[in-house]
């Protein structure tokens, strides 16, 4: 804590000359402690624009550092984005490696609209949970859950209108682009060999 004391002018003793704040003289350990922080914590030191010890006490000058802050948010920022992509892009090579041809079929389906005529029986109603649950495919309101199709289906024994039950999801539609490009050029690299 600081010791305030008021300063006299001794040459005209009725009059005070202003407040002084005087911190006690540093010790050594005083000085060794803020030695061993800012040698075990050097970044302690970039927050300062200069520092003086004298036997006035202590002076320290503050850098501005919300430029650097911002700079520094701006490349987080920057970089989770980058990973988020990244992500994705293994998200959808994931997929490739985990859908079966038929769940690749309804998912076409559902985009072409073209699943009219629909059976949710057991391994269909399985494959549409799968979809659901990797975030490819969405049920349409008021329908909750995969078995609402099933009861409709009859549980496989009446036809349905998925695409009024289904619609895809955004991962969905990006994922049958990637799966698409990816056709593509496996197609143009088989027509260059």
């Amino acid at each position: 804590m600081p010791i305030v004391q008021t300063a006299v002018n001794f040459t005209q003793r009725d009059q005070v000359v202003g407040d002084i704040a005087k911190v006690p003289d540093f010790t050594f350990p005083d000085i060794t402690l803020i030695a061993i922080i800012l040698l075990f914590q050097p970044q302690t030191s970039d927050i300062f624009k200069s520092i003086d010890f004298s036997s006035g006490g202590l002076k320290a000058e503050f850098k501005d550092l919300r430029s650097e802050m911002l700079q520094t948010k701006e490349d987080l920022d920057k970089r989770q984005q980058e990973q988020i992509d990244r992500m994705n892009k293994l998200q959808n090579f994931m997929y490739c490696l985990i859908l079966t041809p038929k769940e690749i079929e309804k998912l076409k389906g559902i985009k072409d609209n073209s699943m009219h005529e629909f059976y949710v029986g057991k391994d269909a109603a399985s494959e549409l949970r799968r979809l659901r649950d990797s975030n490819l495919i969405a049920i349409v309101p008021p329908f909750q859950n995969i078995s609402d199709l099933e009861k409709a289906s009859n549980y496989g024994s009446i036809a349905i209108d998925l695409v009024k039950y289904c619609e895809l999801t955004q991962s969905g539609q990006q994922f049958l682009q990637n799966l698409e490009e990816i056709i593509r050029q496996k197609h143009q690299n088989n027509q260059n060999n």
